[in-house]
């Protein structure tokens, strides 16, 4: 969202379902965007500005995970398959996590 935008951010020009963010680069550079960053070409005038990247979600979810200090590399996920009574027949996995003051989901059918 160019209107967000402050002084010395990115702006991951992503084409949308209704709108295109490569429409909204000059009001982006005008709020102060240091560089763009787009599955496109750079145009000429932008060429020293621009980052082009093959999958541009792919960019934008990169760069979230390593501005917010790589969070997903703090967590730690189980995955247990099977029918709820063969899985947890009495609740000690989950009881198990919960007693060591874990975060715990469980997620069934």
């Amino acid at each position: 969202d160019s209107r967000r935008v402050r002084p010395g951010s990115l702006f991951f020009a992503i084409s949308g379902e209704k709108a295109d963010g490569h429409n909204f680069i000059p009001a982006a550079l005008e709020q102060g965007a240091l560089a763009i960053v787009s599955e496109l070409p750079a145009p000429f005038e932008l060429a020293a500005r621009w980052v082009r990247v093959p999958k541009i979600r792919r960019a934008l979810a990169d760069a979230s995970r390593a501005f917010y200090g790589h969070p997903d590399a703090r967590l730690l996920l189980i995955g247990i398959t099977g029918t709820p009574a063969l899985v947890l027949p009495d609740g000690r996995i989950v009881s198990g996590y919960r007693e060591a003051d874990t975060l715990i989901e469980m997620i069934t059918k």
